[in-house]
């Protein structure tokens, strides 16, 4: 597990001497019960390079649209307390119909158990929202690499 907050140091394993993943062929999904949040997201992500191709405002909502998508995407970033299906069992559901998709739990919370608890249910990092953006984009390009490993690795 990769636990991310602003108290909290991380080696991204990249540097300028190694490639970074292209990613603006990578595919997010997101699922926030707050509009704007999910806008500047989508904002933020987009101005990275990402192709934010879901937005949706609980885990319900972002399972029905992922499952008339006609391509599934590659991480989606899943608030961890929303309405009608919580992070705990979107993570669940994703990784029981999709486990392909990588899933990057997001929260305010800092509690180590609310972290924990995404993991266990399928996550595959938990990263508090007031992380900063670099640590954000280092995150997803960790998440998309080993996306493109695993399919190398299939082909």
């Amino acid at each position: 597990m990769i636990s991310i907050g602003m108290e909290t140091a991380v080696n991204t394993g990249t540097s300028n001497t190694k490639p970074k993943p292209d990613v603006s062929s990578c595919t997010i999904a997101i699922a926030d019960d707050h509009f704007e949040l999910r806008e500047a997201l989508t904002g933020l992500l987009t101005t990275l390079g990402y192709d934010v191709v879901i937005s949706a405002e609980n885990g319900k909502e972002l399972l029905e649209h992922i499952e008339k998508a006609e391509q599934l995407p590659d991480i989606c970033i899943v608030d961890v307390v929303m309405p009608v299906m919580d992070g705990y069992e979107t993570a669940k559901e994703l990784k029981k119909r999709w486990p392909a998709i990588k899933v990057l739990a997001f929260s305010f919370r800092k509690e180590k158990w609310a972290g924990k608890g995404m993991v266990r249910k399928g996550a595959d990092v938990y990263l508090q929202k007031d992380a900063h953006p670099q640590i954000l984009h280092a995150t997803l390009q960790i998440l998309y690499k080993s996306i493109l490993s695993n399919r190398a690795e299939i082909s």
